[in-house]
């Protein structure tokens, strides 16, 4: 019996161990904010949410942009991500656009932390004709105090091909920039400003001069973020 008694306090340990590697996490974030432009109002979200352990999880992202009745952009990423390096995860899924057009395409990402503490998500595009974007999004948290933090951001997007109908030309087309002072009660809930700047470049800018259409805003937004759900 005492044989018996040792056996399983070894076991144990070991046993405990392999459940934690197969534990089930999640967590979501959603940041909705809005703003007056032109005397109308505009409101923005982003969201994402994930499942699994500690290599392997599901993804979910939804971002979106409406102006006074109607939207103006609207998406839903779904991927798979795998865990590559400590801090970076490489990414396979799926997009789907309904405005400003409907889309559909392959998502390939590489997203983690860079040194120097910066939040970095890098994502290529790819739709049934072969024709690809990307973006990069980076961000970087000052944490002026227990509660307030300073979100500096520089969001960018580049096209490998000309799209006339909306007015992107090939490379780099436009770039976010800005900074989110937030406040947060808890971990779970806070309220920022955003102020941004939004320019486009190259060819983009461009065709929207030719077409008559705003090449950059700046402007001040303001929101809420729920988080660590």
């Amino acid at each position: 019996m005492k044989k018996i008694i040792l056996l399983l306090s070894l076991l144990l340990p070991v046993q405990s161990f392999a459940m934690g590697d197969d534990a089930i996490f999640h967590s979501g974030m959603i940041d909705v904010d809005y703003e007056s432009v032109d005397s109308q109002n505009v409101s923005t979200w982003d969201g994402s949410f994930w499942i699994g352990g500690d290599y392997d999880k599901l993804v979910f992202r939804a971002r979106g942009e409406r102006t006074a009745s109607r939207f103006d952009h609207n998406e839903l990423q779904l991927m798979w991500s795998h865990y590559i390096d400590p801090f970076w995860d490489v990414r396979a899924g799926f997009r789907h656009d309904w405005k400003p057009a409907k889309r559909n395409e392959a998502i390939l990402a590489l997203s983690g932390l860079a040194p120097y503490y910066i939040d970095t998500n890098l994502a290529v595009y790819i739709d049934r004709r072969g024709n690809m974007r990307g973006e990069i999004e980076l961000a970087y948290d000052l944490q002026l105090t227990q509660q307030i933090v300073a979100e500096l951001y520089i969001d960018s997007e580049w096209h490998g091909f000309t799209d006339s109908v909306q007015n992107l030309g090939t490379g780099i087309s436009q770039y976010d920039a800005g900074i989110k002072l937030r406040y947060e009660f808890n971990r779970h809930v806070a309220v920022y400003l955003d102020l941004y700047t939004h320019q486009t470049i190259g060819q983009t800018r461009a065709l929207l001069r030719a077409a008559g259409e705003r090449t950059s805003q700046n402007g001040l937004r303001s929101g809420i973020r729920i988080f660590n759900f």
